[in-house]
């Protein structure tokens, strides 16, 4: 029903009611009626035997019966009445009479539908007993006591009487018919008039909801729904004047976005031209850099390359110090146009970054050795102290690492006038590989308030003017940092107070490949006490001895009593760098404990001093952390013969003896300065001022190695070497670009299409030199040593072992036996590397396995080890178990090798 539209509901409720009351009434009137007929029947056809009881009396008991035939025949003339029986008292039937045979020819059909059934009324004819005594006068009454003498019998037809309840309930269904067609038509009428209006009514809204909103509807219902036409009307009215206006709208809107949009095309035109405009004068500014450098940077090598001869020949002091002021002005005007060129790079992205294998802690000690000098000249402390957290070995750029330190760290220096510059590395560890590093660079300087840090990552801005007029300075430098430390993943922030000082942070997050601390056997549990009257300049100090196992005490001056303790180090401040103040420090009484000097500064004769007023020994507070513990170890254990360890010499004295060097160049000025410098190194050297003269040279003579200038006259360096590289058709002559275009990066400009190997940026120094040497042709002298073969090399060397042991035998002895009995779990991990073909695995297991070999005499498993970490590094195809077959050979003699032989 729910589903029926409102003109079925209304006649479902008009005449459902209906329908139920007239079927209700009819019903009951009906079967009223019907009970009415049966019964008055039975009872007429009682009353009837019951009279004729009576009238039989006297005949019966008469004999007289033929006197009720007159009688009977009219009472049998009745049509529900079709037999009369009269009985004796013997059930003996005295009279009968029937009208089984009356004739159906004036019957209706209701008695040719209805059906017949007998009904039979049985009544006693009953008699009082009377006696007649005919000879006497009187009659006697006997008695009031009934007696039956015989018996009326009827047999009465419900024919009628059924034809009549037939009729009677026909026509009772025919008049509730007739009502409820009268009431169905009453209803059709009713709901026509009330569903019209709600049909129009419909309609409209469907037409309106359609879109059509100018149909009307004729009010010509009264009532509500005559109100609700006229709302239908308003609505749609409404609708319409709506329609209208927000077409008027969309018809302005679109007006005015054909118009903005003429607009963007002119200015995506103009941006088109701009932007082009910019492309042009950016690529103007990158010639122009490239020509500025190239332009400064020449005669800047002049300047630089004779400034560094001069100093190497006979000068007088004053003509030194003016060398040196010339050599310093040179490179302070390189520095400037080094920044300004990284800076370029950064934003062009042009600039390379080598991500490698470095300690960290080395970079900062060269920082401090580098920087050391400047923060002594202006009378301020530098030191560094290294947490316990921080890797030995990490992966990243240690060129950039090295530039941002050196311009925080510089930065602190010089805008500190007293008080201490400190430098402190930890290490946040986030994964198992991964770790955050931060460098912190404390200053007690001028500090900035808060006007002037807001002013202090903006390009060619100092954060005051006086600043700059005060400490110079392009301004670049913290910039060039900022962006440098989002390349290599860090970021670099501060903290500063005018007047107090500044901190600036440098964190990366980098890849960690070792976490390793050696604890120094000599070392480890060796009581050491410090004498510092800086606190702050203590702790790394501290922290230094700690990382070796030492147990460490500090004290601000000399204690009186020292005994118990291995080991006096005494750190020497700036302030204290007087003879008196250090004669202070050297015990009152009389002790063999050795004392340790670590002083504030750079000069050797300061330390030769130092160790004249009574120290067994001095070293400079910037040096390394492995310097000072070769002069520690040494001064506790007397006998072990201290040595420098090979990486820290710093001998400037290079042998390019036997290479034949081809250096062409269109500069007169950097032609000379080359020959001079290549051969005083001992190198037999050709020059060429123009690319078809190196050409002839390159196809007579068989050069090691050709400097070839890029930008040259009528043939360039690239086509140059291009044709030299088809000319000669070898790969053994090693061609590097000479340029002092600063921009020129081997991704930017492809060089090897033009067979040229490498770059090298003028101005050329001698170290540059030797760097180039040692990368193309003298290799390093690791990888000369790994060339050579296992039996060219010797199987355990003794000496070497005593060496690395600081002359300590107990203790070499001990670093062969822990090395040994480490093999055999290094050659499983071994196999399982080789057996599941992981290189990365097996080079880690290599590289792990070359580091304990470095601490004892096992030459030929060190060699093997270098040696099968340069294979996988080549990325060659060999299957690994032949690649770590030399290797597990080694292990394998030294584990069957007669360890007795092995003791020193």
């Amino acid at each position: 029903m729910n589903n029926w539209d409102i003109r079925k509901q209304i006649l479902a409720l008009a005449l459902l009611p209906l329908l139920i009351v007239a079927t209700v009434l009819t019903g009951y009137f009906t079967l009223s009626q019907l009970n009415y007929i049966s019964e008055s029947a039975a009872r007429h056809a009682t009353i009837v035997t019951n009279q004729l009881a009576s009238v039989s009396e006297y005949a019966v008991f008469s004999g007289n019966v033929d006197s009720l035939t007159p009688i009977l025949q009219n009472i049998i003339a009745d049509e529900d009445i079709i037999e009369i029986k009269l009985i004796d008292a013997d059930n003996e039937i005295l009279t009968s009479i029937n009208d089984y045979n009356y004739s159906q020819e004036d019957k209706s059909l209701w008695h040719e539908l209805a059906s017949q059934e007998l009904t039979i009324f049985r009544e006693p004819i009953k008699t009082q007993a009377v006696n007649v005594d005919l000879l006497e006068d009187n009659i006697s009454n006997t008695g009031n006591e009934e007696e039956v003498i015989g018996y009326i019998e009827l047999t009465a037809s419900s024919l009628n009487i059924n034809a009549k309840k037939m009729q009677t309930s026909i026509e009772g269904g025919l008049l509730t018919l007739i009502v409820l067609l009268t009431s169905i038509i009453v209803a059709l009428k009713l709901s026509r008039e009330i569903f019209t209006p709600v049909k129009i009514l419909t309609s409209t809204v469907k037409k309106i909801s359609s879109g059509d909103y100018k149909i009307q509807i004729n009010q010509q219902t009264p009532g509500d729904l005559g109100i609700l036409e006229s709302c239908v009307n308003v609505m749609a009215k409404e609708l319409q004047n709506s329609r209208e206006d927000l077409e008027a709208r969309i018809h302005e809107s679109t007006r005015e976005l054909h118009q903005t949009m003429e607009e963007l095309e002119v200015r995506n035109v103009e941006l088109d031209i701009a932007r082009t405009n910019a492309m042009r004068a950016n690529k103007a500014k990158t010639e122009f850099l490239a020509h500025m450098s190239h332009e400064l940077r020449t005669p800047l090598g002049g300047i630089l390359g004779f400034s560094e001869l001069l100093e190497s020949t006979n000068l007088e002091p004053q003509q030194r110090d003016y060398s040196e002021i010339i050599k310093k002005s040179a490179n302070n005007l390189l520095h400037i146009i080094d920044d300004v060129l990284d800076l370029s790079k950064i934003e062009s992205g042009k600039l390379e970054l080598n991500i490698s294998e470095f300690n960290p802690i080395n970079a900062v000690e060269d920082v401090i050795d580098l920087l050391a000098p400047i923060a002594y000249e202006k009378n301020i402390e530098i030191f560094y102290c290294i947490d316990k957290t921080t890797p030995c070995l990490i992966k990243s750029d240690i060129t950039r690492v090295r530039q941002i330190l050196i311009n925080l760290i510089g930065n602190a220096i010089k805008f500190t006038e007293k008080g201490y510059v400190s430098v402190h590395v930890k290490s946040n560890q986030k994964s198992e590989s991964l770790s955050t590093l931060c460098f912190s660079v404390t200053d007690t300087g001028i500090g900035m308030s808060p006007s002037q840090q807001e002013r202090l990552f903006n390009a060619f801005t100092q954060a005051d003017e006086s600043i700059e007029k005060k400490f110079g300075g392009t301004g670049l430098g913290l910039v060039i940092s900022m962006k440098l430390a989002k390349l290599i993943h860090g970021g670099v922030s501060f903290e500063s107070q005018l007047d107090k000082g500044s901190t600036f942070r440098l964190e990366i997050t980098t890849e960690v490949r070792a976490f390793e601390r050696v604890i120094d056997p000599i070392l480890n549990g060796k009581k050491v006490c410090l004498v510092d009257t800086c606190e702050i300049c203590s702790q790394g100090i501290l922290a230094m001895i700690n990382s070796w196992g030492g147990i460490t005490s500090h004290h601000r001056e000399t204690p009186e009593t020292v005994s118990g303790y291995d080991l006096i180090i005494t750190s020497i401040c700036r302030a204290d760098m007087n003879e008196s103040k250090i004669r202070s420090f050297i015990p009152k009484c009389n002790t063999d404990i050795p004392l340790f000097a670590i002083a504030s500064t750079r000069s050797h004769k300061d330390l030769a001093d130092i160790k004249s007023y009574g120290f067994n020994d001095a070293d400079f507070r910037s040096s390394k952390y492995e310097s000072i513990r070769q002069i520690v170890v040494k001064l506790i254990n007397p006998g072990a013969t201290s040595s420098t360890p090979k990486e820290l010499s710093t001998s400037n004295a290079f042998d390019w003896s036997g290479l034949n060097i081809l250096v062409v160049d269109d500069n007169d000025i950097n032609l000379k300065l080359a020959e001079i410098i290549l051969k005083k190194n001992g190198a037999k050297v050709t020059t060429a001022s123009s690319g078809q003269t190196s050409i002839d040279l390159a196809c007579n003579t068989n050069f090691d190695l050709i400097f070839m200038d890029l930008q040259m006259p009528d043939m360039d360096g690239y086509e140059t070497s291009k044709f030299i590289r088809r000319k000669i058709n070898n790969d053994t002559t090693v061609i590097i670009a000479l340029t002092a275009n600063a921009m020129i990066t081997k991704q930017s400009q492809k060089i090897e299409q033009y067979g040229i190997d490498d770059i090298l940026i003028k101005p050329v120094t001698e170290r540059s030199i030797q760097n180039m040497f040692d990368k193309w042709l003298l290799k390093s002298p690791n990888q000369q040593h790994i060339k050579q073969t296992t039996h060219d090399i010797e199987f355990f060397s003794k000496s070497e072992a005593l060496e690395l042991a600081a002359g300590n035998t107990q203790l070499a002895n001990e670093l062969t036996s822990m090395l040994i009995n480490e093999l055999p779990e290094h050659l499983k991990l071994i196999n399982e590397a080789v057996s599941l073909n992981d290189r990365t695995r097996l080079k880690q297991q290599a590289h792990k396995l070359h580091g304990a070999t470095r601490c004892c005499g096992a030459l030929a498993l060190r060699n093997a080890t270098a040696q099968l970490e340069l294979d996988i590094d080549k990325d060659t195809q060999e299957k690994l178990s032949a690649l770590s077959h030399p290797l597990k050979s080694e292990i394998a003699r030294l584990l069957n090798a007669d360890h007795s032989e092995l003791i020193i």
